[in-house]
Order: structure tokens, then sequence, then C-alpha cells
């Protein structure tokens, strides 16, 4: 939903056709211009409302009170030289906050995580365990595959890494540099 594109009233129709079929619902939300869609994808009850540059402050008011989820895309909000979104007013309100990349040609040719979790942190000031969070069970939760992945837990599938430090601050501390020493998928090492 931008000036430039779609609208609520659009939103509201893809939306019924999505519910109609069992379809989860994601916004793009507020990233060129407020537009409301953040408040319209909590109303209608979206997995997450993403990119959220100029959410405005009732935005961040219904995201706080909504299971919906705030996805932001620090390395989109960096290419584009945007104005951040309120990381840290959306926490306070109590919303959820997801992390991604918004891998993309156009305006986010960044595929790496540990990337966009070192962009979170500071162009956003989260906090770097709050960046991890989000990066990790937080995103399996706008996925709807918290109950088997994003944390390590009994009862769900062994997926992780294995960094290069034991401090979760390295990963922000050092743009750039792949801290990844080793990955695991369902408990077996990947090449």
């Amino acid at each position: 939903v931008e000036d430039i594109a779609f609208t609520i009233d659009d939103l509201e129709a893809v939306a019924a056709a999505a519910g109609s079929r069992g379809l989860p619902l994601r916004v793009h939300a507020d990233q060129l211009g407020p537009s409301g869609a953040a408040e319209a994808a909590c109303r209608l009850g979206a997995h997450s409302a993403d990119h959220l540059n100029h959410v405005s402050a009732e935005g961040v008011r219904t995201l706080g009170a909504s299971p919906t989820i705030a996805v932001l895309l620090p390395a989109s909000t960096f290419m584009l030289r945007a104005d951040p979104p309120p990381a840290r007013a959306l926490i306070e309100a109590g919303a959820s906050i997801a992390l991604a990349t918004d891998f993309n040609p156009g305006t986010s040719p960044v595929l790496s995580m540990p990337e966009a979790i070192a962009i979170a942190c500071s162009l956003y000031r989260l906090e770097p365990i709050e960046a991890l969070t989000a990066a990790t069970a937080t995103a399996a939760r706008v996925l709807g595959l918290d109950g088997r992945l994003g944390t390590l837990e009994s009862g769900k599938r062994a997926d992780f890494v294995i960094l290069d430090s034991t401090e979760p601050a390295f990963i922000p501390y050092r743009p750039g540099h792949n801290p990844v020493n080793a990955v695991f998928v369902n408990g077996d090492r990947m090449v």
C-alpha cells in the first residue's frame, strides 16, 4: 500500500480474497510515505506490516496493541537512504518486531542476515540481542513457523548456526564480516 501503487481499498479486497482461501496476509506498509496501511494491517488481522518507515504515531500504537508483527527492513532503509522506522517507539508500545533483508534487485540487494542485523543496530539503535531475536524467533512467528523453528527448544527442528564469537554483540560490531562458522539444518551440518 503506497500512494504510487495500491490503496487501502485494494488491500481490503486482497485481504478478503486471501481470507476466503485461508491464506495469511502480510502488508507492505508505510515505506515511502504515511498511508494508514499499518493500522489497516492490524484491523485486517495481517501476520505482519512490513517496512514502516513512515508509520504514524497511531500506527505505532495500533501495532503495539495487535498481534500483527512489525517487520523492519534495515537494508532497504540503508540502500534508499530513507528515514528509519521508529523501532524504539514500536518496542516501547509493545509491538513485536522482526527483521528481514527485503532482498530484491531494486531497493535492497543485501542477502546477508548478519548485515541486516548490523544495519538494524546502527540505524534503528536496536540492542544486539533485540536484533538477533527479531531476526530469528520473531521472524519465525511472522511466517507461522514458530511452533517448529526460530528457537532452540525441545520438539523443534534443530536449525542453527555456530558463530565465531560467544557474544551476540559481535554480529553488528563487524559489518561486512560473516560470523557464521557452521550451519546446521535439522541437526545435520551443511557444507
